[in-house]
């Protein structure tokens, strides 16, 4: 009988988590993140450390989370090393309310793909679920701005019992400006 071969998967993909600290206070946060967040856990240094580690390990994909990841100062400096130490797919997973000009271009310039959370097909039932007045009306602006900047962006739904009833609504009006949905929708 022949022997088993055993491989170790690729490692193809890094999730780098840049803080716990998040300006939203969504209610069904895998992470605890929110306004009383930590500071991250981890130096600048380390963090790069962690990407060079993964690119040697033959990883090519990352992305960037958090809690809120541009709440983390050094987001533009590791999306230039990122895009510097050849990542050929580097995404910010972002809830989008905070997006500077130069975060902006940052990501312009270093083809950053964008993910966010949209949770309904306007604010009510979005800032129920974020727990902060005004932060769809904030997201979406934001996500029509990269958008028109022509960056990949793809928005998840979490669907609940809160806004279940607006999935439908929310694809079609995410598809109506442009955007790709996750789940994809048929």
């Amino acid at each position: 009988m022949p022997e088993a071969v055993t491989s170790t998967p690729p490692f193809d993909f890094m999730w780098l988590e840049l803080t716990n600290q998040c300006n939203l206070q969504c209610t069904h946060c895998y992470a605890d993140s929110g306004p009383q967040g930590g500071k991250p856990t981890l130096s600048t240094s380390e963090f790069i450390e962690l990407m060079t580690e993964a690119f040697a390990l033959g990883c090519r994909r990352i992305q960037f989370i958090g809690g809120e990841p541009v709440l983390n100062k050094d987001l533009p400096l590791f999306i230039r090393t990122a895009a510097k130490m050849g990542f050929e797919f580097i995404e910010v997973y972002t809830n989008l309310t905070i997006l500077p000009e130069e975060l902006l271009q940052c990501f312009v310039d270093n083809g950053v793909h964008v993910a966010t959370s949209v949770y309904g097909p306007a604010g009510k039932p979005h800032d129920a679920i974020t727990l902060v007045d005004g932060s769809w009306e904030r997201t979406i602006k934001n996500l029509r701005r990269v958008l028109k900047a022509g960056l990949p962006a793809r928005a998840s739904i979490v669907e609940m019992e809160s806004n279940a009833a607006y999935t439908d609504a929310t694809v079609a009006f995410l598809r109506e400006i442009g955007c790709r949905t996750w789940p994809w929708a048929g």
